[in-house]
């Protein structure tokens, strides 16, 4: 087996019976534990590459149709596609983040875009993770630092620790219906879901690539994904109003990536797949304007 490789420049953040390791690269999430418990399994370099595994997701979240878009009648293009001939989670994933400020407990991670073809928009972005008692707090800033209307969507992308007997619960009105290219070409009921007759949903076997969306909220507008372990222990990834839509993953072969554990990506994600292209919940975001998103997970042990 090879020797593991995590991302570079790891920074390691404590507070009380919480640990976690974030990178600059991607503004990445690389590792939590709580009370003792794993709760992202420490993300090798190549699980980060091939699978994104705790990436900031800018200036779009999952694919974008033959990595091309059009707005104001500019037409822009990117040139990395995968083998759908997709262009992917933006143009962060893989980038180094100058570190802001690091108080052992929490760090802001600052990157600038605006100087590729593809995008060409002077975009600031601000990643700020902090230690809780309970878990971790991430708060995704974008600020429009030109003098025109910059349209943007992002995401995050954790993996969360989980085993076969653990089961995945949310509430939600949609679901996207996707083509061969899992590009979205509509939604449909969330009651009509593949993978079940209704939530929780099993871990073990399960096949789940899906966006969901209307997410069921409480009072202060956050939304919450429970996972469920076999020994009642709960974990919990939340996101508020500005995250409208989360995306389920099922990832069964992480050990094939340098990781042990099975992973299920939740990836709270303010727009639908394709987002630059549809328009839809595409944030347009005007010279000097600030838009923050937050979302974060928390660790129950079971009573």
């Amino acid at each position: 087996m090879s020797t593991f490789v995590g991302l570079p420049d790891e920074i390691t953040l404590s507070l009380g019976e919480v640990s976690a390791r974030v990178s600059p690269m991607g503004a990445s999430l690389t590792e939590l534990t709580v009370l003792g418990e794993t709760v992202i399994e420490h993300v090798s370099a190549q699980a980060a590459s091939q699978s994104f595994a705790g990436a900031t997701l800018a200036p779009w979240p999952n694919r974008l149709k033959d990595g091309e878009w059009e707005f104001e009648g500019k037409k822009l293009r990117f040139e990395n596609l995968d083998d759908l001939n997709n262009a992917n989670h933006g143009l962060v994933f893989n980038r180094t983040f100058a570190v802001e400020t690091n108080t052992g407990s929490t760090v802001v991670f600052r990157l600038n875009l605006g100087e590729d073809a593809g995008y060409p928009f002077r975009v600031q972005l601000k990643v700020k993770y902090a230690l809780s008692v309970s878990g971790v707090t991430c708060s995704i800033e974008v600020e429009n630092l030109g003098s025109e209307t910059a349209p943007i969507a992002f995401g995050a992308h954790p993996y969360i620790a989980v085993d076969d007997e653990c089961e995945i619960t949310i509430t939600a009105e949609t679901q996207a219906v996707n083509d061969e290219r899992m590009i979205p070409i509509g939604f449909e009921p969330a009651s009509k879901n593949k993978n079940a007759n209704g939530w929780p949903l099993r871990f073990g076997g399960l096949q789940i690539d899906d966006c969901f969306g209307g997410l069921a909220r409480d009072p202060e507008g956050i939304s919450s994904c429970v996972v469920r372990r076999s020994s009642g222990d709960q974990i919990t990834v939340w996101q508020d109003e500005a995250f409208k839509y989360l995306m389920v993953y099922a990832h069964h072969s992480l050990n094939e990536l340098g990781m042990s554990a099975s992973g299920l990506a939740l990836e709270p994600q303010t727009s639908p797949a394709n987002a630059l292209q549809s328009g839809t919940d595409l944030y347009l975001l005007q010279p000097g304007k600030t838009k923050v998103a937050n979302w974060g997970i928390t660790f129950e042990l079971a009573n």
